[in-house]
């Protein structure tokens, strides 16, 4: 097909001699059918002349660079299925003068992994090669130098990249955990490896009391489980939730399950290993979007000023506003954020723990028990009351020494070995009383000790510094009044 254009110039022609060039601009353009089609009044020396100019247009030599963002082992397995789907096996293929590179990258947590193409390498079908490598910036950058008439090669394989990206990333929708580390080659932090969450491990119900598991079931889990619905209903994801309360509590464990449920519903979740590496993270989250950002220990930041701000930013600022970003932060110390970031708007959410009630306490137990619960002799509202406020890891190792106590009781009592799966291996009322009576020295020591009081090895050391300060002024007194005494005329 041809554009004709009236404006004339002239043109070498088949029989050497100059003739009027009719057309200033002639699109050439490829199509299935096996005809050459010419406008009406272009000649065939003209169109020898425009196929010949084509010819050395697309001949000529351009430069490639394209950054695609995600991990970059991610974009590169990416293209690799790309690479697959367009040219088959023989895709991708290394440069002949360069010895191929292969990553080992892993794909979940069962230590399943990938191997995947860094480096040089040709496309079949075009005239040059290209290479991928990650940048400064932990993005996949495609550059290299290929003649003009290969670019549709070269966009198609890029645009196909982008979909599989999307489609079968090895991290989008998936739970993982991940730090930030020295890179030599280019003297800055860059991402490690991710490790990937074993959700299969996380219980199977998270108990806590009742007002906790609402709040949390409404405010966090929520806009996971129903997306859509949420997104719909114009209620952001972009939110910010804090845990907070005592060690021991359950905020770990909220996190855990929340893991769970990002994965089942295809919402990336990204733990961080330092809260520290808060900042320099929320960019890989922002790739992955809709991301729940996770941290620990948060309270690291906000004594500080720069993290402080970090928070801030992320919570309320500008830049960050149209981010699906899901920011769930846990603490032991909200004493320590100011007033100015628990305010609505910053953090939308916080979510107290506290130690299990006599309700929560009592089904602990049965879920530590795992079905080894003599439900004729078990009285829940005793053993409720008794272990009321205590945390789920004292709850735990209650439990644990009571089954200790029951193995040791129906030995003794039947002389016989016993099976995990025997019928009489099943705790009473007694044993978890005696288990608890058990450890109450042990749970008086974790009770906080008040601020004026100091271990018995400290006042012992405080009471012996104390007394020898006292015998050296007392010594430095008797001498100062020797030297007095000396120092008069005759001695008076």
């Amino acid at each position: 097909m041809a554009t004709p254009n009236k404006k004339a110039t002239t043109f070498a022609g088949l029989d050497g001699q100059d003739h009027e060039l009719e057309f200033k601009n002639v699109d050439i353009v490829r199509h299935a059918e096996g005809t050459i089609l010419l406008p009406e009044g272009l000649s065939l020396h003209e169109a020898k002349w425009w196929i010949e100019r084509r010819y050395r247009d697309e001949e000529t030599k351009v430069d490639v660079t394209e950054r695609l963002e995600g991990f970059p082992v991610d974009v590169a397995n990416a293209m690799q299925v790309a690479a697959k789907k367009l040219y088959g096996e023989t895709a991708m293929v290394a440069s002949w003068w360069k010895t191929p590179q292969f990553l080992t990258v892993p794909i979940d947590h069962k230590g399943n992994t990938a191997s995947v193409f860094i480096g040089d390498f040709m496309v079949p079908g075009m005239d040059g090669e290209l290479s991928c490598q990650p940048d400064a910036n932990d993005a996949l950058v495609i550059y290299g130098s290929v003649k003009k008439k290969d670019m549709p090669i070269v966009k198609r394989l890029l645009d196909e990249t982008k979909v599989q990206l999307k489609k079968f990333s090895l991290f989008r929708g998936k739970a993982w955990r991940i730090e930030m580390k020295y890179d030599q080659k280019f003297r800055r932090d860059t991402f490690a490896d991710p490790e990937f969450i074993d959700v299969t491990k996380v219980p199977t119900q998270l108990l806590l009391n009742e007002a906790t598991t609402e709040l949390l079931d409404a405010a966090v889990w929520t806009p996971i489980t129903d997306f859509e619905l949420v997104k719909d209903c114009d209620v952001p994801f972009k939110r910010g939730a804090l845990l907070e309360g005592p060690y021991g509590t359950g905020k770990t464990l909220s996190i855990y399950e929340t893991a769970k449920l990002a994965q089942e519903n295809n919402i990336t979740l990204i733990l961080l290993k330092d809260i520290k590496d808060l900042q320099k993270i929320y960019p890989l989250a922002v790739r992955y979007a809709p991301t729940v950002l996770c941290g620990e220990d948060a309270d690291l930041l906000v004594t500080d000023a720069d993290g402080l701000s970090v928070i801030n930013n992320m919570l309320d600022g500008v830049e960050y506003k149209d981010k699906s970003i899901l920011l769930l932060l846990s603490t032991n110390h909200i004493e320590k954020f100011p007033e100015s970031l628990l305010r609505p708007g910053r953090f939308h959410t916080i979510i107290s723990y506290s130690n299990p009630d006599e309700d929560t306490s009592a089904r602990l137990v049965q879920q530590f028990a795992e079905g080894h619960i003599d439900h004729a002799d078990f009285d829940t509202q005793q053993i409720g009351q008794a272990l009321s406020g205590q945390m789920p890891a004292v709850i735990h190792e209650v439990v644990q020494l009571a089954k200790l106590f029951t193995i040791r009781r129906l030995v003794k009592q039947y002389g016989r070995k016993l099976k995990a799966d025997d019928p009489l291996l099943q705790l009473k009322t007694a044993d978890v009383l005696k288990a608890i009576r058990s450890m109450q020295k042990h749970i008086g020591l974790l009770a906080p000790r008040k601020k004026d009081e100091t271990a018995p090895v400290s006042k012992l050391g405080y009471a012996i510094g104390t007394g020898l300060a006292d015998k050296l002024n007392q010594g430095q007194a008797m001498f100062d009044q020797m030297i007095e005494v000396v120092a008069r005329p005759n001695g008076h």
